[in-house]
């Protein structure tokens, strides 16, 4: 059976649609064998299995740009899905699965971050309340997922800059090791310096001694 979906433009039902790059996907969004095309105002996902299946295209979203999303794998059914809502599912569901990856939830400085989508999750909320005007639902949808993108990229730069105070930190540590050690090492040489100063003077003195006794010697 086929998973089917409307598409939606500003609330309004897209009548032509061209899917860019759009594949069939699975599990961790790996893509599977499967035909996509958009015919008779739905984009069609045909399978020859009817096992839960996403898919994947490049989607329009206004002044953000275009980014290639996907949704969550959904079982096929007669009803369409209603894919301007699919697409914010699933970009919300991995801007969660990325925060309780990177342990950003309960973290002080990320605490805008947790305001930013929970603000999303509000609006995902109230478009899934209005999926008996899909047209609506659809809208609510498309604001929370432009929310969910900006907190993506917001997200991985805040990860990224704390990775690098982290390493900048410890690379530090390490150089005033590394000096410390070179001091101490220093030091010990200067130390074994001085001690072996006066054994070598001493030395001397012992391999001129046989040379002053002959002198003495035949003087007298």
């Amino acid at each position: 059976m086929a998973i089917k979906f409307e598409i939606y433009r500003d609330g309004v039902r897209a009548a032509t649609y061209e899917p860019v790059s759009a594949m069939a996907v699975g599990p961790e969004g790996i893509p599977i064998s499967g035909d996509i095309a958009f015919r008779d105002g739905l984009l069609i996902v045909n399978r020859k299995d009817e096992h839960a299946t996403g898919v994947s295209l490049l989607w329009d979203c206004g002044p953000l740009g275009a980014f290639h999303l996907d949704t969550t794998r959904l079982p096929p059914r007669d009803k369409p899905y209603n894919l301007n809502v699919e697409l914010a599912r699933s970009r919300l569901m991995k801007v969660m699965q990325k925060q309780e990856d990177w342990n950003l939830f309960d973290f002080p400085k990320a605490e805008k971050y947790g305001i930013q989508f929970r603000d999303a999750q509000n609006l995902f909320a109230e478009s899934l309340g209005r999926l008996d005007q899909p047209g609506e639902a659809a809208k609510l949808a498309d604001q929370s997922l432009a929310m969910a993108l900006d907190l993506s990229e917001e997200l991985s730069l805040f990860h990224g800059d704390l990775l690098l105070s982290r390493r900048r930190a410890g690379k530090s540590f390490s150089l005033d090791l590394h000096r410390m050690s070179s001091e101490r090492r220093g030091t010990r040489e200067q130390t074994s310096a001085a001690v072996l100063r006066p054994r070598g003077a001493w030395l001397a003195v012992r391999a001129l001694l046989p040379a002053l006794t002959r002198s003495k010697q035949s003087r007298t």
